[in-house]
């Protein structure tokens, strides 16, 4: 499900100003990849349409409570 090791090739400032363009275009933009419930508050704070969450929840010891856990989060924000 998650590539181990895989970063992404973009820095952050860079996915900012790339939202932004799409923001100002009416674009929505999933996020997708390295979202977990230690950084799915900065995925939040950029708006976008939604996030897909793979490994974060299948490869966990429970991955209800790890659902559930990241979607709290996600609504606390």
């Amino acid at each position: 499900i998650s590539k181990e090791g895989y970063s992404s090739p973009f820095t952050h400032e860079e996915i900012s100003k790339q939202l932004i363009k799409a923001k100002n275009k009416n674009i929505s933009v999933i996020g997708l990849g390295g979202i977990s419930d230690t950084n799915i508050e900065l995925w939040k704070n950029w708006n976008l349409a939604g996030v897909g969450l793979l490994g974060a929840i299948w490869n966990s010891e429970n991955p209800i409570a790890q659902f559930e856990r990241i979607l709290k989060i996600h609504q606390s924000v």
